[in-house]
């Protein structure tokens, strides 16, 4: 093609038709531009698809990530509830006068389940990191930014806190409890048991109760308020992901 044109050129000077030679000339260089405007559009084009499918590929991940973090805290929120019911079992045996050994241990064991808080912030930190606007949809962006720069990070401190309190938890569990050594499954372990029911009456027994309630109950709420925002974010990825599926 190049040749051809340099051609015809070359035959409009040698016969000195001027103004041909500059529409010709005027064409040439409108070709050109024309050509460097496609091959603009092109790498844009491909750099256009390079951002969404990353944008699909992190909404995925994020999308797993939050259904295993929801599925973590709901079961944090079941074992807290355990946790509660326990000491509202040792309150009422306490008011009732019914100081039975058995149970009383067995509850204080219940009031004893740890409950860590964790999650997985990988895909929203190579989010963030990368470029939030990369994520097109509007209400995906600020419903992920809510979630992991403010409600989730704000429970974590409100938890931190309360571990603050747990230094007086173990105190009053070491007063009312002793420990013993205990068979199970063919392994010695360590137990706090209850040798004496009447430590139900003590005054440290209804201080352990109160401050162990508190804690339970601000974990457990707190917890429980993450959950329909975590849902809430999965549900518009969901929606998103089938769309672009779709075309």
């Amino acid at each position: 093609m190049l040749p051809f044109l340099k051609k015809i050129r070359h035959q409009l000077v040698q016969e000195n038709r001027f103004s041909r030679y500059l529409l010709y000339a005027i064409g040439e260089i409108f070709l050109v531009v024309i050509g460097i405007l496609i091959a603009l559009q092109i790498n844009n084009w491909n750099e256009e698809k390079k951002i969404r499918n990353y944008e699909l590929k992190m909404l995925r991940e994020l999308a797993n990530v939050i259904k295993k973090d929801g599925g973590y805290f709901g079961s944090m929120v079941e074992r807290l509830n355990q946790k509660g019911e326990a000491v509202d079992k040792l309150l009422q045996l306490r008011e009732s006068k019914m100081a039975i050994r058995d149970s009383i241990s067995k509850y204080f064991q219940v009031t004893r389940y740890e409950t860590l808080f964790q999650y997985n912030s990988g895909p929203y930190g190579s989010i963030k990191s990368s470029g939030i606007e990369k994520i097109s949809n509007d209400s995906i962006r600020t419903r992920m930014v809510d979630l992991y720069e403010f409600l989730i990070p704000r429970t974590e401190k409100i938890l931190e806190r309360l571990e603050g309190s747990n230094s007086k938890e173990e105190e009053l569990m070491e007063s009312l409890t002793e420990r013993v050594l205990i068979n199970r499954n063919g392994n010695q372990i360590i137990q706090r048991v209850i040798a004496d029911p009447q430590v139900i009456y003590k005054p440290d027994s209804l201080q352990f109760i109160q401050v162990h309630k508190s804690n339970t109950y601000v974990a457990q709420s707190r917890i429980e308020a993450i959950l329909p925002a975590m849902a809430h974010l999965d549900s518009l990825i969901e929606i998103e992901l089938s769309s672009r599926d779709d075309k």
